[in-house]
């Protein structure tokens, strides 16, 4: 009977270690697939997912969603004079700015190569020129020298009965357009409703 309990206290010992490791994996995976590798804020995928929820959120309490969308300018120089280390090094502490300037109910996001988003629930829109305020201007300190990175941001304020693609598409648009209109001040542009 001794042997039978020792064996299944082994069995139950190597049952226990599988399963941390599974669950380790899990873990690992579930990050990977929600966070951008680079800069360590949510990817696009988990975004849209979490801005539907924000949204169906806001439709039933009828609280105020903000959706900011920011774009660094100049990017592709940094990358062409300093390289691709310094882009990277300018995606990093971007993204560091950001996810220091907003609370924690708030999602930051890096949506692709240098645009980002931030979706800010219960934000109205003084709030969100808070934000925006406290983000610019930015620099980036490359082996001692401060390099100017100039973004362009909008945002927009949910609209009751859009949907969250709708919702997105609309600010998106807003940033096409400031961006090619250029921005008026030397650090950010904010576009309002």
């Amino acid at each position: 009977f001794n042997v039978y309990t020792i064996r299944q206290e082994f069995l139950i010992k190597q049952l226990q270690a599988q399963l941390s490791d599974k669950q380790a994996q899990f873990y690992s995976l579930r990050s990977q697939s929600m966070l951008d590798p680079l800069t360590g804020l949510y990817n696009r995928r988990f975004a849209e997912q979490r801005l539907a929820a924000e949204v169906a959120r806001t439709q039933r309490m009828g609280h105020p969603l903000a959706l900011v969308m920011l774009d660094l300018k100049q990017f592709g120089q940094i990358n062409d004079r300093l390289g691709r280390d310094a882009g990277d090094q300018a995606l990093r502490e971007f993204a560091a700015r950001i996810s220091s300037v907003i609370r924690g109910s708030d999602l930051a996001v890096r949506l692709e190569d240098n645009k980002f988003m931030m979706v800010l629930p219960e934000c109205a829109p003084e709030q969100v020129n808070r934000v925006l305020s406290r983000l610019g201007p930015f620099e980036l300190n490359w082996k001692g020298h401060q390099v100017p990175l100039p973004f362009t941001s909008v945002y927009k304020q949910y609209q009751i009965g859009e949907s969250s693609e709708e919702f997105a598409a609309r600010v998106e648009q807003s940033l096409v357009t400031a961006k090619r209109t250029g921005a008026k001040t030397p650090h950010y542009e904010t576009l309002s409703l």
